[in-house]
């Protein structure tokens, strides 16, 4: 069943001319829900002591909970919404209010984590401007962030039609181009833009083995010695933090992760209040249990995404990368570029319009400004995950038996088209940081990595993509204080980190 919820307000509405135009693609049942027709109860106390009397006593089958047990059941959600002030009509905050109930859209974990319970895998949010100033935080953004965040909605997909309005436009002329472009497309590609794929280009849906390897990549773990091994490091870490800040202070810290390389419970001490900020929720769910901390207000969460490259950007890059590693694997060419040059090409080409595509990509932290932010040893990670995407790829080759010839040099290839775009990346990250810390910022790089590669006599020391560009990021900013530390990465591997931490003041 599709659930349409429709928010237009107007008769002769632009919004639902996409919105009809998109259901006409799809056969299942459709159930309409105007919004203009729902006579929404006042939230007042006296409405909300109802609600949460009827939630406590899990009578999730009264009529007020109709809407929600509705949005819950639906296989797709399709949302239909004028941009109005930087936002939507009234009304569909009143519906989000609505559905949004602890127990039947979506549940909290013990450790205080939203999770959802819908059984929709994707959203589609129509919306269409009178102009081109059109950030999307306020509307789409909400919406998003409640799908993925609170109902457990991963597919969250964006039609839009600008610049209706303006002067010289030709309003009927651009809804039929974004019908044609957004909605129906070519064949083969789903209609609406994904997460940062806001280009409209065309991307093939990804083989099932490629989504089984991303998918392993995604839910790839910490190790359990990670801990132990980090034992000196993360009192470094933890007391250098504690003593460039100041005690009741508020602390956001970025790519948190299970927070193996800082004493959780020490901070919390300290702090006034404590944000966490990641990816993956589940991370931080393990990070307060590991710790035996309870999610509160002083100590909670915030999902985001430092990056903004889409999962089937990623997908893509797996599928591709796959077909050429089995075409390698069968090779008696005597070179990369004469076993697979025309999919070099392409690898390449494709690479460069995933990065083309992420481009105006806005990383969002909420819009809150902290005292202090901590970032250590993340600005590695902004640029990996292609690399690392393809140690996944030559495991799941190489694991069925077949040996991937020029490996090495594949990889290589890889990492000269990605570097080039590791500076930008580092760049729109730092000013996300810094624009969240009003005093300052912990910020901590991996000023060279020491390992044994396999064969060698002995350590090699090298530099690290991204890490040397978040350190000449800061070049001109004055450092109050500093340490350099050694951070044992992998015992197992032999890998280390020289790490310097520093106190950047913000004025």
């Amino acid at each position: 069943m599709i659930l349409y919820i429709d928010a237009c307000v107007r008769r002769e509405s632009r919004t639902e001319r996409l919105a009809r135009a998109l259901l006409q693609e799809f056969d299942d049942e459709i159930r309409e829900v105007r919004l203009e027709e729902i006579p929404f109860d006042v939230s007042d106390e006296a409405f909300l002591e109802r609600r949460d009397r009827l939630i406590e006593a899990g009578a999730f089958d009264h009529d007020m909970f109709s809407l929600a047990r509705q949005f819950a059941a639906a296989d797709m959600i399709v949302i239909a919404a004028p941009y109005w002030d930087l936002s939507f009509p009234a009304s569909l905050k009143q519906y989000m209010e609505k559905v949004t109930v602890n127990g039947l859209t979506f549940e909290y974990t013990p450790e205080g984590i939203p999770r959802g319970l819908c059984r929709a895998e994707k959203l589609y949010y129509i919306m269409t401007a009178g102009g081109d100033y059109i950030p999307e935080e306020f509307g789409f953004g909400y919406i998003k962030a409640l799908a993925e965040g609170y109902y457990g909605i991963r597919d969250v997909r964006l039609i839009k039609a600008a610049g209706l309005d303006i002067v010289g436009a030709d309003p009927d002329q651009i809804l039929d181009q974004c019908i044609r472009d957004q909605i129906r497309g070519p064949e083969g590609k789903e209609p609406g833009l994904s997460g940062a794929d806001a280009s409209g280009a065309e991307q093939a849906p990804a083989s099932d083995r490629a989504c089984r390897i991303y998918d392993r990549f995604r839910a790839r773990a910490s190790r359990d010695d990670e801990y132990k091994d980090w034992t000196e490091y993360r009192s470094e870490l933890t007391d250098f933090i504690i003593s460039n800040t100041k005690p009741g202070a508020s602390l956001l810290i970025l790519g948190a992760g299970k927070c193996n390389d800082l004493d959780l419970r020490k901070l919390a001490e300290h702090a006034g209040s404590m944000t966490l900020s990641d990816y993956r929720p589940e991370t931080a769910e393990e990070a307060f249990r590991g710790y035996g901390l309870t999610p509160s207000a002083h100590l909670g969460f915030r999902a985001a995404d430092y990056v903004g490259i889409t999962d089937r950007d990623y997908m893509e890059y797996t599928d591709l990368l796959l077909s050429i590693m089995q075409k390698l694997a069968g090779t008696p060419a005597r070179s990369l570029e004469a076993a697979a040059g025309p999919e070099l090409d392409r690898l390449g080409q494709t690479l460069e319009e995933i990065y083309g595509r992420n481009a105006d990509y806005r990383i969002d932290l909420g819009g809150a400004v902290y005292d202090y932010a901590v970032v250590a040893g993340v600005h590695s990670q902004l640029n990996n995950a292609f690399r690392g995407i393809f140690q996944y790829v030559r495991k799941d080759v190489e694991d069925s038996g077949d040996r991937v010839r020029f490996a090495e040099e594949l990889n290589k290839y890889i990492f000269e088209i990605t570097r080039k775009h590791t500076v930008d990346l580092v760049d729109r990250f730092n000013a996300a940081v810094f624009a969240a810390a009003g005093k300052g910022v912990i910020y901590g790089y991996e000023e060279n990595i020491i390992y044994t590669p396999e064969g060698a006599r002995g350590p090699v020391i090298g530099t690290v993509d991204g890490a040397r560009q978040a350190g000449e990021a800061i070049a001109d900013r004055p450092v109050e204080t500093y340490i350099s530390c050694l951070w044992p990465l992998s015992r197992r591997r032999g890998i280390k980190y020289e790490m310097t931490i520093c106190f950047l003041k913000q004025n």
